[in-house]
């Protein structure tokens, strides 16, 4: 007989099942665009100031990308590899291979040459979407190594040979096929067509032992993954959050693209990984994710800052405070009573002293804050517990 706890977990899994049936990537990207369609998905950097697109105008422009690749001769089964910062293109580029029946395949921006050739040549790449033109020239030396490589999408710059097109022009050429009927017609019956069994993407692992493998993740996954998140930690609809690790990674493809669609989030794009600390406080996300390392650098950087203080007194209700933060969380770790009069001093510190430090990070109004991918210290825990912001480990 099953014990109340195993009829829970089984209740809870049927529950999820029942309300992933049939869906797709695909779908929830339509419920957005029909019932969030002035809502803001996207932004992106434009000088000084922040771009935006709308849940609307998100689903158009994969619409667009949709028929164009459609047109270039994409198909349903057939893999088109991605490599390019975290910027809009990616995951509009990423949904539009997605409606044309196509799976993605995210590759690290890093990959020397010869990683590229084995991952492209391993799916068998017939296009491939790439950010510049220096990305280009590792692609073009092992050309000759990837013979179902027909074409390469450059979102930045002009093409100089056939086998190039500017992402401007795919772009372009979609939304003039959707102006007729015919080519609304092509990108309804397109993404209708997609079933949950069908893969979402391809995640290829670091290789650590041996050659990288492709982990086949399907939209059922993509969809169950992303109400099973929502159900455990309950993410605000509506949520902001920023976009910073590399899109290859299945962390950052679950958290900023598949769970945001899910919850109809604003994401912000920030193309390098070390100026996320620059871009937090002008976002202040209700969600943030960091592997290990993140959190470690600002630890490190609010521990340096305090010790940069010229001012004794202040100097000093710092190191108290983090000390308090700290003894506090050990004690909620290891399921012990926190004292009447710790409890007190936190309370006092939470207003001189960690929110203002919360604030300074831009995490003043994080909901969530999580972390995975690699061990992180029991000191790191107890630090960002302590001032305010507990740290959800996958």
């Amino acid at each position: 007989m099953l014990k109340s706890s195993e009829q829970d977990v089984l209740a809870e899994r049927a529950a999820i099942d029942a309300e992933v049936e049939g869906k797709t990537v695909c779908h929830l990207l339509e419920r957005n665009a029909t019932s969030y369609a002035a809502h803001p998905a996207l932004s992106w950097e434009e000088g000084d100031r922040w771009s935006s697109m709308t849940w609307h105008q998100y689903r158009e422009r994969v619409a667009a990308v949709t028929v164009a690749l459609k047109g270039l001769g994409v198909q349903r089964g057939d893999f088109v590899a991605i490599m390019a910062r975290n910027r809009p293109e990616h995951v509009v580029a990423d949904l539009g291979i997605v409606h044309a029946g196509a799976t993605p395949v995210s590759l690290y921006n890093t990959l020397a040459p010869e990683q590229i050739a084995y991952i492209a040549g391993h799916c068998g790449a017939k296009i491939a979407v790439l950010e510049d033109r220096e990305f280009l020239e590792r692609w073009e030396k092992v050309k000759p190594e990837l013979p179902a490589l027909e074409r390469v999408i450059l979102l930045d710059g002009e093409a100089e040979d056939d086998w190039v097109l500017p992402w401007k022009e795919l772009v372009a050429r979609g939304e003039q096929a959707l102006a007729a009927p015919a080519g609304r017609e092509a990108f309804e019956e397109s993404w209708r067509r997609v079933r949950p069994d069908d893969l979402a993407t391809l995640i290829y692992t670091s290789g650590t032992t041996g050659p990288p493998k492709a982990v086949m993740i399907t939209h059922r996954n993509a969809v169950w993954t992303a109400l099973s998140l929502d159900r455990n930690l309950a993410y605000p609809t509506g949520l902001r959050a920023v976009s910073y690790l590399p899109l290859a990674h299945v962390a950052e493809r679950l958290l900023t693209h598949y769970l945001a669609m899910h919850k109809v989030a604003h994401v912000h794009y920030c193309p390098e990984v070390l100026r996320v600390f620059e871009v937090m406080p002008r976002v202040r996300p209700q969600a943030f994710f960091g592997v290990p390392r993140v959190w470690e650098k600002l630890q490190a950087g609010i521990l340096a800052r305090l010790a940069a203080e010229t001012d004794a007194r202040k100097r000093k209700i710092g190191r108290r405070a983090l000390e308090v933060g700290r003894r506090a969380a050990a004690l909620k770790t290891e399921r012990k009573a926190i004292p009447v009069g710790l409890r007190v001093q936190r309370a006092l510190f939470e207003k001189l002293v960690y929110s203002r430090v919360r604030h300074a990070l831009g995490l003043d109004q994080c909901i969530l804050a999580g972390t995975a991918a690699a061990p992180i210290s029991l000191d790191t825990l107890h630090f960002f517990e302590g001032i305010g912001l507990p740290l959800v480990e996958g």
